[in-house]
Parts: structure tokens; C-alpha cells; sequence
């Protein structure tokens, strides 16, 4: 129609990675083949937001624990509306759990979506070689070119005795303050 159309690079590996992603997921549904995904397992602190303005909440790592995702999630849809968001594709169980699939080559997800408490697999695809990680068995949160979030139903929830530390924090900065004082020292 005489219309030219101009696909960035970003936008071919981000619209590929979804591609693919899905189709091989397919296949593996068809053929009962395993797509594993490995978790973290072990602890994380019980508050939902840190008190003490941590960016990440403290966690401690015991092990993973491998699940197949097409054993329990059997539809996949690609970009469709979920609620507020719109994931790149949506895997979803009989029992209505879902996760999101979010490829990633420059926009990682928004915090909006992170803190919505929906599982989410962030995956960087930095150069078309990097879609081979589909082909692979498995999606592991060992990998740095992916990160997984809400997936805490597999830490334990605990308390780290931040308020403790705070206090034992608190209390050396009085004494330091005191000391200099009581010396006459400069308190810078």
C-alpha cells in the first residue's frame, strides 16, 4: 500500500521472544514434555513493605523447589487484558491462578504490575541468541536474565529482628554522640 514500516530492533526481539516463548510452551503441552521452573526457597521477612526503607525486603535462600508449569497452567494467551494490565502472555490454571510472562529487552515490568502480587517471570532478552533459553528445560531464578517476583508463597514468612538491630544501631549513635559531646568534639 505504497506505507512503510519501521520495526526497531527492541520491537523484533520483543515481539520474537513472545513468539517463541509461546510456541514452545505449546509443544510442550502437546508432547506432556516438562517446562520447569525453578524457586527460591527459604525465608523472607513477614512485612509487606520494609518499615526501614529497604528497596527489596530481607530474604535468606535455602534451596529452589522445580515445578512444571504446564502440568498446572495450561492456557496461554498472548497481550491480553487482565484486569488492570495487560502481560505479554498469560499462563493460567483450572483453579484461575495465573502467571505473568513479561519479555524484556529495554521496558522491564512497571512497579505497578510487581507490587500487584501477581506472579510474574521477567525475562531479558538482550540478542536473538538469548531465545534459546526457551528451547532449554528449564527457567531458573539463578539465571540473570531472569528475575521472578511474587512468588513468595514459597519463603517463609519471618522477622528479622530488624527492630533490634535498629535499636542497637540507635543506641551506638547516642553514645557516639554523647562521648563527642562530652569531649567537646566536633559532631561532624
Amino acid at each position: 500500500t505504497g506505507e512503510k514500516t519501521i520495526c526497531s530492533n527492541e520491537s523484533y526481539l520483543h515481539k520474537l521472544g513472545i513468539a517463541k516463548f509461546i510456541e514452545e510452551y505449546k509443544k510442550r503441552i502437546e508432547n506432556n514434555s516438562p517446562f520447569l521452573l525453578e524457586i527460591a526457597q527459604g525465608e523472607i521477612c513477614h512485612h509487606l513493605e520494609c518499615p526501614y526503607g529497604r528497596r527489596d525486603l530481607c530474604r535468606h535462600i535455602h534451596g529452589f523447589k522445580t515445578l512444571s508449569l504446564p502440568h498446572d497452567f495450561h492456557n496461554i494467551e498472548r497481550e491480553i487484558k487482565d484486569g488492570d494490565f495487560i502481560p505479554d502472555i498469560l499462563l493460567t490454571a483450572n483453579d484461575g491462578r495465573k502467571i505473568y510472562i513479561e519479555i524484556v529487552v529495554k521496558h522491564f515490568a512497571e512497579p505497578r504490575k510487581i507490587t500487584s502480587g501477581i506472579p510474574i517471570i521477567e525475562i531479558e532478552l538482550k540478542t536473538e541468541d538469548d531465545i534459546s533459553l526457551f528451547s532449554e528445560d528449564i527457567l531458573s531464578q539463578r539465571n540473570e536474565s531472569i528475575n521472578m517476583f511474587n512468588f513468595d508463597q514459597y519463603m517463609v514468612k519471618t522477622n528479622f529482628g530488624c527492630e533490634k538491630g535498629l535499636q542497637v544501631i540507635k543506641d551506638l549513635f547516642i553514645q557516639n554522640f554523647r562521648r563527642r559531646v562530652n569531649n567537646k568534639q566536633a559532631l561532624i
